[in-house]
């Protein structure tokens, strides 16, 4: 595919040439000196071709470029793919027999032959050998697939006639084209244009797949929405929309990443996954750097040893799954009476939150699997009960089972700067309670502290020490107590 050569492509004039002439006859038995190319695509800038050049005693030229030459035939050109005049900057202008036509290596050729080497030099470059009618021929090459060195063996690919043809491949070399676009999960070479015979035009789109720039996709509604090949070929996806669901966000089965962004309002969740697979969550107004590894969306940012400072939403559901390695502080919205599975991937001494908030409704209980283990060996309590209440359980964990620590009921209110927990209580008044709140539950009070928005672990981690403190002064001092609710007006009354 492309121009054509043969070696010592030289011979006259059969009979004279006009002006205006649109084919030429060459001496006979001479026509397969030149190139058989098979007039196909468009009149004039068809794909396979061949120039000559006509020469007169006088050392006038003129250029032409040929796109059709049946085998064992004398004539060059056809009405169908009439000879190109005057090519290359040249003039169109008459001959007689016996001028010379010559097929030779000049400076547009030299410059041809480069650039196919150079795209021959690329893996996944046009193989012109293997290339004819409706077979698109490519060359192998070493690539990188998954760190390591692979060898591509030279092949071809069969298009479809009549059609836009998208040549594309897997990430480990594998070759395929179809007519309808290029694949989410594979890799672009080219869009090929094919008659009814072979290839008209193409266009090669093998700059490898690089993430640049960044899309805002509306997911808004109650169903799962699919992200096409331009879509996922971003390095920031922003998703949008007013949610009336919970819905998944299906990402293509590849290795690649990204960084996402869940700007949508409505208070349902997202869920970013493989077809067929569990996925992640991403919360409303976070944003987080995932990876696919070519089965399922993992999240890049939990940490390895201690993921309770990433936070992640649990499907609700008759039985509630917590794959601990994707955030080991977990918040669910109850629906129902729910079963609270054995919980996976936790790491010995890590601390883990799970907060529990009741609907609309209210009542709902929970069964705990065994895994989950009271304080002091007691059975698991249930969350308060009332409606929208919430309720934190602090754990942790020896690797196998999560011990409750602490945990209580509270309301979030969101201030400027921070969200501040609401938590009515006894409390020991003493200036050494006052100095730790000061520096480790209100930060802005302590202006040698960072201020920054506690997490969910944080906030249960604190509710959890000061219990302890509690339990340690009432017992201690019994007579030295008095109400003290922090922050907020008074929700308790009397001893």
């Amino acid at each position: 595919m492309g121009r054509k050569y043969t070696d010592n492509a030289l011979t006259t004039l059969a009979t004279n040439l006009g002006i205006g002439g649109t084919t030429l006859t060459v001496q006979a038995a001479k026509g397969d000196l030149y190139p058989p190319v098979v007039g196909h695509g468009a009149p004039g800038s068809a794909p396979d071709y061949f120039v000559i050049t006509l020469q007169d005693a006088s050392n006038n030229i003129e250029k032409m470029r040929v796109e059709q030459r049946a085998a064992g035939q004398d004539i060059l050109g056809s009405a169908g793919f009439p000879l190109v005049r005057g090519f290359d900057g040249t003039t169109a202008r008459a001959w007689v027999a016996g001028d010379l036509v010559d097929l030779r290596i000049d400076r547009t050729g030299i410059s041809d032959v480069d650039d196919k080497a150079q795209g021959a030099n690329k893996a996944f470059g046009i193989r012109g050998a293997a290339t004819a009618g409706l077979n698109f021929g490519y060359y192998g090459g070493t690539i990188l697939n998954d760190g390591v060195l692979t060898n591509i063996a030279d092949g071809a690919v069969a298009l479809t006639a009549s059609n836009t043809n998208f040549v594309e491949r897997t990430p480990a070399g594998v070759v395929s084209a179809n007519i309808v676009a290029f694949s989410a999960d594979k890799i672009p070479l080219y869009q090929v244009v094919a008659d009814t015979t072979g290839i008209s035009s193409f266009i090669d789109q093998r700059a490898e797949f690089k993430f640049a720039g960044r899309v805002a996709k509306s997911v808004a509604g109650a169903a799962d929405v699919t992200l096409n090949r331009a879509e996922v070929g971003v390095a920031i996806i922003e998703l949008t929309g007013v949610l009336t669901g919970n819905i998944s966000v299906i990402l293509p089965a590849t290795k690649r990443e990204w960084v996402v962004f869940n700007n949508t309002t409505g208070a349902f969740t997202i869920q970013l996954k493989v077809a067929g697979q569990t996925g992640i969550p991403i919360q409303q107004g976070g944003r987080k750097v995932v990876y696919g590894d070519g089965v399922d969306i993992r999240d890049a940012t939990t940490s390895l040893t201690n993921p309770g400072n990433t936070s992640q939403a649990l499907v609700d559901g008759a039985n509630i799954a917590w794959d601990t390695s994707k955030g080991g502080a977990a918040s669910v919205t109850l629906g129902g009476n729910r079963t609270v599975d054995a919980p996976t991937n936790l790491k010995a001494g890590g601390h883990y939150v799970l907060t529990v908030t009741q609907d609309g409704t209210g009542g709902r209980t929970l069964t705990w699997n065994a895994a989950f283990k009271g304080a002091s060996g007691a059975a698991m309590t249930q969350p308060a009960l009332a409606i929208s209440a919430v309720t934190s359980f602090v754990f942790e964990s020896d690797g196998t089972s999560l011990f409750l620590t602490g945990g209580g009921q509270y309301r979030l209110r969101h201030e400027p700067g921070w969200d501040r927990l609401r938590h009515a209580r006894w409390q020991p008044h003493d200036e050494r309670a006052d100095e730790y709140e000061a520096r480790h539950l209100h930060p802005a009070r302590d202006p040698g502290r960072n201020r920054h928005a506690p997490s969910d672990l944080e906030r249960g981690v604190q509710v959890a020490e000061r219990s302890r403190a509690d339990a340690l002064y009432r017992h201690q001092q019994a007579r030295c107590f008095r109400l003290r609710v922090r922050w907020h007006e008074p929700v308790c009354t009397g001893l």
